[in-house]
């Protein structure tokens, strides 16, 4: 019985050497992911930093090496990283073990933040053929869109209505491009008032139902959890510096309005942001979008 005993001792010691040895032979795996850095100053010039994390999701590794791409390393496992510069750095994560090591590299994005869902309503008087072109004067990309857009380009038929290709009500596009929006004039509305406010304030702008519908549709069910939101309105010169939209045939009226919002938990008073009416003769486009911080 004792020697029964025995054997199997041995047996499980020699099973788990085995899954032990088999462990340490796997070759690392690196993997991370992160969230953007930011460097925000604010109208009264006060400056506001927010650091990278980054989440290790690396497999079968040891150690870490991490490179910034701003000069600086770390050895952590799960590191947070203040940039004191705005720009494009390459991130890189090296791990290793035993039997090797593995990197991964990423593009991280300094004071460059995402437009979400900018729509784009195009109402020609008769039916046309249109080429839409996005350009970024300082740099950025398209992240997504419908239709798909090829090389910044689409090529879209649209009637009379504003219908795109018999298919879509508007041009729909996300990017990521460098923050250098206005937060100088603007206004702070309580989370309860912001659906009075985007409809009054849209209406003053001159989009109509239909447009202020699909924005408050979209919009206002995913602002919340703070007691008050920052709002800076963004129209066509500013937008222009960042984001040009080219057409093949040029409207008679271009309007362009997005809204950066900052969600706060105390009132602010902000300088009141003045309202230019778009005007809507013609060959209109108009265009909204919102980023957030």
């Amino acid at each position: 019985m004792k020697k029964s005993i025995s054997l199997i001792i041995i047996s499980i010691a020699i099973i788990m050497s085995c899954e032990k040895e088999e462990e340490v032979k796997q070759e690392p795996s690196a993997c991370f992911t992160f969230t953007e850095a930011h460097i925000f100053t604010d109208s009264i010039r006060e400056t506001t930093y927010t650091p990278a994390s980054f989440s290790n999701c690396s497999e079968n590794s040891t150690e870490y090496l991490w490179d910034f791409g701003d000069g600086t390393t770390s050895k952590d496992f799960e590191p947070v990283h203040q940039y004191m510069n705005d720009g494009e750095f390459i991130v890189s994560l090296e791990v290793s073990n035993n039997n090797g090591s593995d990197t991964y590299i990423d593009t991280l994005y300094v004071n460059w933040i995402s437009v979400d869902k900018p729509n784009i309503y195009i109402y020609p008087i008769n039916t046309i053929d249109l080429s839409v072109k996005l350009n970024f004067p300082q740099g950025g990309r398209i992240l997504t869109s419908i239709p798909k857009i090829n090389n910044n380009n689409w090529f879209v038929n649209i009637d009379s209505t504003g219908k795109i290709d018999q298919s879509y009500d508007y041009l729909f596009y996300e990017s990521i491009q460098p923050d250098i929006w206005q937060y100088r004039t603007g206004w702070c509305i309580k989370e309860d008032s912001l659906e009075k406010f985007f409809i009054t304030n849209m209406q003053t702008y001159n989009f109509n139902e239909k447009e202020i519908s699909d924005f408050i549709e979209h919009w206002i069910p995913l602002l919340h959890g703070f007691e008050y939101y920052e709002i800076y309105p963004q129209t066509n010169t500013i937008i222009e510096n960042v984001i040009e939209i080219n057409f093949s045939i040029q409207p008679d009226n271009f309007g362009r309005l997005y809204y950066g919002i900052i969600g706060r938990n105390d009132f602010k008073e902000i300088p009141e942001a003045t309202i230019e009416m778009i005007k809507r003769v013609g060959f209109t486009i108009v265009e909204w979008g919102v980023f957030r911080m």
